[in-house]
């Protein structure tokens, strides 16, 4: 029997697979509110380090004799504290997506799990047992990892676009 490669295909219903996703993430939509929140807050904080930094190079740069330390020890203090918190953010927020992503996996595999006990034992007949197990697996693994890593991406670029021509 020949081997069929199995391919990357879009959904024929793009909305309703939309929709279904956001059915699972449904639960979790103050979890998500807050990881934008969160998201928020560490692309403020990495934005506002820049923002100290030339204040720190302005103080500095006041000529020879003028250069108040106390101002650019200041400066470079908050500059710190701000990449710190912001990296620390970033770090709670993969956390949180984590924990959100395997959850919601976790669903989604016990979901297909009961649509598998409920086919007819003719749809086992015509499929092998193991491309059936390898397409759900790929697929919710898929699913999970982009939920932990790209919404967050996304989430985090979405707020560094809008607030950098702010900074500026």
């Amino acid at each position: 029997m020949a081997r069929r490669d199995t391919v990357m295909k879009k959904p024929k219903d793009t909305r309703g697979a939309l929709r279904r996703l956001l059915n699972y993430l449904g639960p979790w939509k103050y979890v998500i509110l807050a990881v934008l929140i969160l998201s928020l807050g560490s692309n403020l904080l990495n934005l506002w380090g820049p923002s100290l930094a030339g204040s720190a190079i302005r103080e500095a740069a006041a000529g020879v004799g003028k250069v108040n330390f106390d101002a650019v020890t200041r400066y470079a203090s908050l500059m710190l504290l701000c990449y710190v918190g912001s990296a620390l953010l970033g770090f709670g927020i993969s956390l949180i997506m984590t924990v959100v992503s395997r959850r919601v996996a976790r669903q989604m595999r016990q979901d297909v799990f009961d649509k598998l006990m409920r086919l007819p034992v003719g749809y086992f007949d015509r499929h092998q047992a193991g491309d059936i197990i390898s397409r759900v697996s790929y697929d919710v693994d898929v699913i999970s990892t982009s939920m932990a890593t790209d919404v967050t991406s996304i989430l985090t670029s979405a707020v560094t676009v809008a607030g950098s021509p702010a900074m500026m």
